[in-house]
């Protein structure tokens, strides 16, 4: 893995480990069994401090000898480099379960260091419900005025507690402002945290009509919600019928209509209008709402059959 000795992040990690090179003697070696080794293969494997292997990510770029692949793919070397660096955060922070590393990732969530909050938010996100214990700190971060550097975390703070779902209630009213106010993220997890939508339908709805850069995440929500968000398909009507509205907002906002399925019937006809119109040269399929359309007044006209 010499490539990795160039990257600035791999090398500010690096005096944190210990190096090794093993000879397999081409599987022969009385350490290749119970290391789980292949002879020509290049490992990167770590352990934490009782000696857990705790993440090993297989170099295939390094077969034979080889410091790329044969067809010189940056893309798999770019995510190759990002499992590496991912795997020595993980025994840098100890993220595992467990109290000691969930005290350590509250210590580094309330840290005035950018980077340090970015990296224990990550981790909070990775862990999900087993660090709900981190919510008081990711309140905090919600409360933080504009213009400070700990709002700067917002973003990522909010994905966290996307992440613990029904553990996260007691931030809803905190990420419900957020969206009203034009968080795109803060509206798109609220979904995940009040799964019946029974406190957050009204919102979502108010934010098609009223929040345009929060649409997206509102309909994303509503989406999650299915069925349950029938009340939305008027909103989601008007939004689709409005000259301004961009290709993505109408792509999520069709998609939100489809699974909602059955109670979306009302929005039959601007779905077969949107299905009828010709796909613009160039336009990413992902983003190609004709096509989503299609599939929509299939899901709507399966339920109500």
């Amino acid at each position: 893995m010499q490539a990795l000795e160039t990257e600035a992040t791999f090398r500010k990690r690096a005096p944190s480990f210990v190096r090794a090179r093993l000879n397999t003697a081409n599987g022969r070696s009385k350490h290749t069994d119970p290391l789980f080794l292949t002879r020509n293969k290049a490992y990167f494997v770590l352990y934490d401090a009782k000696g857990r292997e705790v993440r090993r990510v297989l170099d295939k770029a390094a077969d034979n000898g080889r410091t790329t692949p044969p067809n010189g793919s940056k893309a798999y070397e770019a995510v190759r480099r990002r499992a590496v660096i991912a795997a020595m955060d993980e025994v840098l922070h100890a993220t595992r379960p467990g109290a000691e590393g969930i005290a350590l990732l509250l210590r580094m969530v309330r840290d005035e260091r950018a980077g340090v909050r970015e990296d224990a938010l990550w981790h909070i996100r990775r862990l999900g419900r087993e660090a709900s214990a981190a919510l008081p700190a990711l309140l905090d971060l919600l409360a933080a005025p504009a213009g400070s550097p700990k709002h700067k975390s917002l973003h990522a703070a909010t994905i966290a507690l996307g992440q613990m779902g029904c553990a996260a209630k007691p931030a809803l009213p905190a990420l419900m402002r957020h969206a009203r106010s034009g968080s795109e993220s803060a509206a798109k997890v609220l979904a995940t945290i009040d799964p019946d939508g029974k406190v957050i339908l009204p919102l979502l709805i108010e934010i098609l009509d009223t929040q345009p850069k929060a649409r997206i995440g509102a309909s994303l929500a509503i989406r999650r919600l299915g069925p349950k968000a029938a009340a939305a398909v008027p909103a989601l009507i008007r939004l689709l019928k409005r000259a301004d509205q961009t290709r993505v907002a109408q792509f999520y906002a069709v998609q939100a209509l489809g699974a909602i399925r059955a109670a979306a019937k009302p929005a039959v006809p601007v779905l077969k209008a949107l299905a009828a119109r010709e796909i613009p040269e160039g336009t990413k399929p992902v983003w190609a709402v004709e096509a989503e359309a299609q599939q929509a007044l299939k899901r709507i006209n399966a339920a109500t059959r």
